[in-house]
């Protein structure tokens, strides 16, 4: 696992609606490693014409806006 990756992803802003920074984080790292994409008119990114690879599905915004708190 890539955690420096996953610390940068978690540290972008992203509430809902609100996407932008984390659409053109992922958008310049697929980029980065000429990994090919497609950008819908609402801004969801996918790629399903690679043939005999797993297609990766998740959300680009986050669940909360507040800082969690342990109990």
């Amino acid at each position: 696992m890539n955690k420096e990756l996953l610390q940068k992803i978690f540290s972008i802003p992203a509430s809902s609606g609100d996407e932008g920074k984390m659409r053109e984080f992922i958008k310049n790292y697929l980029d980065n490693f000429s990994i090919p994409y497609k950008e819908d008119g609402i801004g969801n990114i996918y790629q399903i014409d690679i043939p005999n690879k797993p297609l990766l599905n998740a959300h680009m915004d986050t669940v909360q806006d507040e800082v969690d708190e342990r109990l």
